[in-house]
């Protein structure tokens, strides 16, 4: 089990979303959704959990679902980070943008910082 990239505060909930993230490596994504949600219910305000129950959603063709969960990330934090916006205009439920958010470019580069 690896840890989750951003850590909601709370032990319990970032063991949900490292299981759930799990699970869907594994393919099982109901399991997945079910312990992300659990997450989500233990750290509600934990922007990173609703962009992966978003892609989850998304993955079980639950496209409303997926809006919902993305709206909320970037509710919860309008910087970006995770890229949702992205992922709203894909699905048709934002206005279509010119560039990524910047803090989703500097995420994205940190995240591969390390392999160079």
């Amino acid at each position: 089990m690896r840890r989750p990239p951003h850590s909601s505060g709370d032990l319990i909930a970032d063991r949900r979303y490292a299981y759930a993230m799990d699970l869907a490596r594994e393919g099982d994504a109901a399991a997945a959704i079910d312990l992300m949600e659990q997450a989500i219910e233990r750290a509600p305000g934990w922007a990173a959990a609703w962009r992966e129950l978003g892609k989850l959603r998304l993955a079980r063709l639950d496209r409303d679902g997926a809006v919902a969960a993305f709206r909320e990330a970037l509710g919860l934090d309008p910087t970006d980070p995770f890229g949702c916006i992205l992922e709203l205009s894909r699905l048709g439920a934002a206005l279509q943008i010119d560039a990524a958010p910047p803090a989703y470019v500097e995420a994205l580069f940190d995240a591969y910082a390390g392999d160079f």
